[in-house]
């Protein structure tokens, strides 16, 4: 593999004359050891984290040719997914969300929703839908403890192979999974796949307005027959990460997402994709697949400020970048047992003990 040096004085090689400050490729390891020694060339020096972080956005460099990765990519046969929810409060966008993932959802799944502290109401609901549902894993937090906290706590008890997390206020459009999947047979390195989106005009973005709530089943069902199927690569800043599908095996390569360091703010996704990109695995985006985001409806109805959370966020995920060899988050959190739940239902609480993780 040819080495890279930079000329230290005027030189000569392979009879091209080189001056002083010229950067040149040698053919081996041999010959530049050689011109180091005889001080006629000094070794090119390695980019900075910041650089190569950089490249690798604008496509410019692989992050195989920086960082170590593990060649074998084994695949589940199995297309069942564990889907995972947060909700802190705000029943109404709970309902139509889990509503819609009922009705579209034709793969075999379970549904983790991870309650951060809600009121009465949703608890009801929630309670309700275990008693229904046989598939709804139910987590309960005494306070909020915000999305990266909660998606960690949806892996550590979840059972596939495949996970996706997914937005409170989300509407999935019919065979949104099915075709999302299809990504990971497109590329034996795909680790996450994303599907398009029409809240923000920057990532992932596809032009679709729904015209009346309360028919958003049939204008979503009309217009995802209207998409053709898609797959395409993209980098980190390329994706968003409201609803994202994730093989387990990028889990456990990288660590889950960074709570401690993001709390409260964006950007722990992108943290999750940029680590993810290190270790090789690819990110994919299935422009045939619509899911309804209504964007930031719940965060700010809790008194959230959107814009202030994205840019605090982005600027600790750039001093972030400067540790790449740190790539692995542990996850540490904890799952406390759904004690309130359990005393509503007394009667029958051995029927639903399974689903309170105890």
């Amino acid at each position: 593999m040819p080495v890279k040096l930079i000329a230290a004085a005027r030189i000569r090689y392979n009879g091209v004359i080189y001056e002083e400050g010229n950067s040149f490729l040698c053919d081996s390891d041999e010959d530049a050891e050689e011109l180091i020694r005889d001080k006629a060339a000094k070794p090119y020096p390695k980019p900075s984290p910041e650089v190569i972080a950089r490249k690798i956005e604008e496509g410019k460099l692989k992050p195989e040719d920086v960082y170590p990765r593990k060649k074998s990519r084994r695949r589940s046969r199995s297309k069942a997914v564990s889907i995972v929810t947060a909700i802190k409060d705000n029943l109404q966008y709970l309902e139509m969300a889990v509503d819609a993932v009922y009705k579209n959802t034709r793969n075999k799944f379970e549904y983790i929703i991870i309650d951060n502290g809600s009121g009465r109401e949703v608890k009801n609901y929630l309670i309700d839908l275990q008693r229904k549902k046989s598939n709804v894993r139910i987590i309960t937090n005494e306070n909020n403890m915000l999305y990266a906290h909660a998606c960690n706590q949806g892996i550590k008890v979840a059972k596939y192979n495949y996970l996706c997390m997914l937005d409170a206020d989300t509407y999935v459009s019919p065979g949104w999974l099915k075709n999302m999947m299809a990504a990971f047979d497109q590329d034996q390195d795909c680790g996450i796949v994303c599907p398009s989106q029409a809240a923000n005009k920057g990532a992932v973005y596809i032009e679709f307005k729904l015209r009346n709530k309360a028919n958003i089943q049939r204008e979503i069902s009309k217009f995802q027959k209207s998409l053709k199927p898609e797959y395409l690569e993209k980098q980190i800043f390329q994706v968003y990460g409201f609803c994202h599908l994730v093989r387990r095996e990028v889990y456990e390569e990288i660590g889950v997402y960074d709570w401690k360091r993001y709390y409260g703010l964006a950007s722990n996704e992108t943290d999750l994709f940029w680590r993810a990109g290190l270790r090789g695995f690819k990110i994919y985006w299935a422009k045939g697949v619509y899911v309804h985001h209504f964007h930031n409806k719940i965060k700010v109805a809790l008194g959230f400020h959107p814009s202030l959370m994205c840019e605090k966020g982005h600027e600790i995920f750039r001093k972030r970048q400067k540790h790449p060899e740190d790539y692995f988050v542990k996850n540490d959190v904890e799952i406390k047992p759904n004690i309130d739940l359990a005393y509503k239902y007394n009667d029958t609480y051995k029927q639903l003990k399974p689903y309170f993780n105890e």
